[in-house]
C-alpha cells in the first residue's frame, strides 16, 4: 500500500502538465503554478520596493527645489505624489496580502487531500 502512494506522488510529481513554463532573464524552466504565483508575488514586491525608494527620491529632491525656490510648485506636486503612491501601495500590498492567504490555503487543500489518498 504504500509502495503504491509513494509511486503515485513520484508520478504526480513529474507529470509536466502540472507545470508552467517560466523565464527569468535568460533561464527558461518550468515551475508548478503555485511555485510560479509565489514568485510573481515576489517579484512585484520587489518593484514595489524599488518604485517606492525612487519615489520617495523624487519626493526628497522636489522638496528640496521648492525649499531653495519659494516659486517652485513642488510643495503641492510632491503632497499630490507622496498621497496616491501611499495609496497605490496599500492596495497593492492588500492584493498581495489576499494572494499570498489563497496561495496558503490551496497548499494546505492539496496536503490534505494527498494524506487522504
Amino acid at each position: 500500500m504504500l509502495d503504491n502512494s509513494m509511486s503515485t506522488a513520484e508520478a504526480q510529481q513529474y507529470d509536466l502538465s502540472d507545470f508552467v513554463p517560466v523565464q527569468i532573464g535568460s533561464l527558461h524552466t518550468v515551475v508548478s503554478p503555485r511555485l510560479q504565483i509565489a514568485l510573481l508575488v515576489q517579484l512585484i514586491s520587489q518593484h514595489t520596493e524599488e518604485i517606492r525608494h525612487k519615489t520617495r527620491q523624487l519626493a526628497t529632491k522636489v522638496e528640496t527645489r521648492s525649499n531653495m525656490d519659494p516659486s517652485h510648485p513642488g510643495a503641492p506636486i510632491n503632497n499630490i505624489i507622496g498621497k496616491d503612491i501611499r495609496g497605490e501601495e496599500e492596495d497593492l500590498r492588500d492584493r498581495l496580502d489576499s494572494i499570498s492567504e489563497r496561495l496558503n490555503m490551496h497548499s494546505q487543500f492539496q496536503d490534505h487531500r494527498s494524506l487522504d489518498r
